[in-house]
């Protein structure tokens, strides 16, 4: 029996031959084994670390009202879609890893990959909303506190039936959802030769990674440009009002304006990480799958490795928040003295 290529296996279809009575692209046995358990232990460790913290990132933000902001809803609304990712796809992927096969059938391997791209288009759409709204917050005088939650509401859910739109076109017939890698995972089927399913490829890319990566990075220039315009202002009137000795409420004026722009340095800086390290775990598997697009000549080894990377970013976004933000920080802070207090309570009782 001939050893298909990654790219024959993808391209598999009803009409050409039964879907899951093809040759496996791998032997289980030798390295690819030790190379899927390998990937699956690397996939327990990003399921346990998303599933912590994003239920974290979810529980303060129920928590404490306080966090119920305009831009926090987003921040909520991605944890949601990475919770769910980490506990719905990744023990799938995990199963079949350990099998050495992708062996659930044809409906699972659909609903793995349209569930996954789902919440994928979800994440990255949050982070362009959480970008255009701090630079609207940012370039404007209405402060964060004053705006409609609702609103952020509402863009939300319009954010998760935009991205599962895309996510169920496949299912409709534009193009399909397929064996990718090692025969151990399933996603677009990128290899495919057909040119609508190229066109599907190219268009999914451009309005699911390419359009929310342009506006996170429109919106983070203007964001950069406004703060490096002010800062210079602030520190110079800052100066003036201490060196008159000014009365203490100019004073306060002056310590309150530079309050607000160290925070808004902080807040920058944290999403700013968010979306660097969310590029730099999708950016290699928006590569694969363009590439796949016109040449087919993508390694599975290689494909493999830009989904594990793209999945990791699950376990990035809670870390960074919950470490780095100062609300979510200052939180977290909180409800460690207060346990740290009862247990002290606790003991002395005894």
């Amino acid at each position: 029996m001939s050893v298909l290529t990654t790219s024959d296996l993808l391209n598999v279809t009803n009409e050409e031959l039964d879907y899951w009575k093809v040759p496996k692209p791998f032997s289980v046995k030798g390295s690819t084994f030790e190379l899927n358990a390998v990937f699956a232990l690397f996939i327990t460790l990003i399921t346990l670390l998303a599933t912590f913290g994003n239920i974290l990132v979810i529980w303060l933000f129920i928590r404490f009202k306080s966090l119920r902001t305009y831009t926090n809803i987003y921040v909520f609304n991605m944890a949601i879609s990475d919770l769910l990712m980490a506990t719905t796809g990744f023990p799938l992927f995990i199963y079949s890893s350990l099998k050495g096969t992708w062996g659930l059938g044809k409906l699972a391997c659909e609903l793995y990959g349209a569930s996954g791209a789902a919440f994928s288009y979800v994440s990255i759409n949050s982070m362009s909303l959480i970008s255009l709204e701090k630079c609207r917050f940012i370039a404007s005088t209405v402060d964060e506190k004053h705006a409609s939650v609702r609103g952020a509401i509402v863009t939300s859910l319009f954010c998760w039936l935009y991205s599962l739109t895309w996510a169920v076109l496949p299912l409709m017939g534009w193009s399909r959802y397929n064996l990718e890698g090692f025969g151990t995972t399933c996603s677009f089927d990128y290899a495919s030769r057909y040119t609508s399913d190229k066109y599907f490829i190219i268009t999914v890319y451009i309005m699911e990674f390419g359009l929310p990566l342009l506006i996170i990075i429109v919106s983070y220039s203007i964001i950069f440009r406004i703060i490096n315009k002010r800062r210079p202002a602030s520190v110079q009137r800052s100066r003036i009002l201490y060196t008159k000795g000014l009365s203490s409420t100019s004073c306060s004026e002056s310590e309150s304006s530079g309050q607000r722009m160290n925070m808004e340095y902080k807040v920058l800086k944290v999403i700013f990480i968010v979306i660097l390290l969310f590029c730099i775990a999708w950016l290699p598997y928006a590569v694969v799958g363009l590439i796949s697009v016109f040449s087919h000549t993508i390694h599975p080894i290689g494909a493999m490795l830009a989904c594990l990377l793209a999945k990791s970013s699950t376990a990035y976004n809670p870390i960074v928040y919950a470490i780095k933000h100062p609300r979510f920080k200052g939180k977290i802070a909180a409800v460690l003295r207060n346990a740290v207090e009862r247990a002290r309570e606790t003991t002395r009782d005894f």
